[in-house]
């Protein structure tokens, strides 16, 4: 190895007889290192490794198929000694089992790249086609396993790099007849949604949206697809893709939560009520029975000042939702915003006209009257918070003449 390591070549150079001669004994010495590594595999092949590391670094040598069919060789002698003491339920090595595993498919794809180059007589003769593909396919499984393993053992991050190798394996075309199995597609289609999974912990969206694609094909993990995807893009700042993916998930399934109130939330934010109408009128027809949908209609129509329409829209709301606290609030604050402004309303009748007054009197009381069994029911369901009933009950109260449960609320405000 000395000898090896003391020759430099200047590539990209004329050489001289001399250095030609140097070159192939070089080549020849490199050469001889990658059989003894073949011969020594059966011994040791960790011994294999150590002598072909000077071969696989020399570009005088690392372009020849062979060392990499004897480095994937003797990697594959490593991983069945691992593999079958743990069969054997015998203590063995898991990080240099799961390690090499996942490192063969490296050398194993550059070696079926460069066997399939044209040889000197411009001919393409793979050697090792066969060979590279029963390695590829006994090693599979270990990957996964890998995945498994460090999952479990809390190292989502290593978890994840595995899961995301087996899923790889759709791109090695030596796998494409051992991969079309019932199995294996099931297996492939586990390990890119726990490859998903594990990057969605780990915060790295590059990674997810890598991946998620591929769950879409998948009919039990579709509402992934669009969940994970959704959230990732909207990591990324990718707000066009984002808002489509939303779009398409919510119709899709009207019932997730995090579709509904992001798409809310976007239109809400940026005062696009008109997108915001059509989108619930959309989800309305493809979801009936959600109740959310109905309460902001209710909503749009309220912060229009539509206060009759609200009010019909959020009747339907706890009509599908008798517990809907928030439908209840605004119902009782359309009907006092209703009294508010027809007070204003009759500001100018003169003090005189006391039919005039009274009947005023009696259609603002209407509207407490209506407002006060809503906001006892917002009390009722969230005791707790007062700023959702207390406010509104107090003018219901002050309204209605209802001394002794105002002079209670005046308390409790002062408090």
């Amino acid at each position: 190895m000395t000898l090896l390591l003391s020759v430099i070549i200047a590539f990209g150079q004329t050489l001289s007889k001399e250095e030609l001669k140097a070159q192939k004994k070089q080549i020849k010495a490199l050469m001889n290192l990658v059989k003894e590594a073949e011969a020594s595999i059966i011994e040791d092949p960790n011994i294999a490794l150590a002598k072909l590391r000077v071969p696989s670094e020399s570009p005088l040598v690392n372009k020849d198929p062979y060392v990499w069919y004897v480095m994937a060789k003797a990697k594959k002698a490593i991983i069945d000694t691992e593999n079958n003491m743990q069969l054997l339920k015998q203590a063995f090595d898991a990080n240099k089992l799961y390690s090499t595993a996942y490192g063969i498919y490296g050398d194993i794809a550059l070696c079926d790249s460069l066997d399939k180059l044209p040889n000197a007589k411009n001919k393409i003769a793979p050697k090792y086609t066969e060979e590279l593909k029963t390695m590829m396919a006994e090693c599979r499984y270990i990957l996964y396993n890998g995945g498994i393993h460090y999952y479990s053992s809390e190292d989502v991050v290593s978890a994840g790099k595995y899961f995301a190798k087996f899923a790889d394996l759709r791109s090695y075309r030596l796998l494409d007849d051992v991969l079309n199995n019932e199995q294996d597609i099931n297996i492939l289609n586990d390990a890119t949604f726990n490859a998903t999974m594990c990057a969605m912990i780990n915060e790295d969206y590059n990674m997810v949206l890598k991946y998620v694609d591929n769950l879409k094909n998948d009919p039990s993990r579709v509402e992934y697809y669009y969940d994970y995807k959704a959230r990732s893009l909207s990591a990324t700042g990718d707000t066009v893709a984002w808002l489509a993916t939303l779009r398409e998930g919510v119709k899709e399934y009207p019932a997730n939560e995090y579709f509904q109130n992001s798409l809310i939330q976007y239109y809400n934010e940026r005062n696009m009520q008109d997108e915001l109408d059509k989108l619930m009128d959309e989800m309305i027809a493809n979801n009936p029975t959600n109740a959310l949908y109905y309460y902001v209609k209710g909503y749009i129509l309220h912060n229009r000042e539509k206060y009759d329409d609200a009010i019909t829209w959020y009747k339907k709301a706890v009509e599908l939702k008798s517990d809907y606290v928030e439908a209840y609030a605004n119902m009782g604050r359309c009907y006092i915003t209703k009294a508010q402004d027809y007070s204003n309303s009759q500001a100018s009748t003169k003090i005189t006209d006391k039919a005039k007054i009274k009947k005023d009197n009696e259609i603002i009381q209407g509207y407490y009257k209506e407002a006060l069994p809503h906001m006892l029911k917002v009390r009722e369901l969230a005791p707790d918070n007062k700023s959702l009933w207390m406010y509104g009950l107090a003018n219901c109260y002050a309204n209605l003449n209802m001394d002794k449960e105002f002079e209670e609320i005046r308390v409790m405000m002062e408090e």
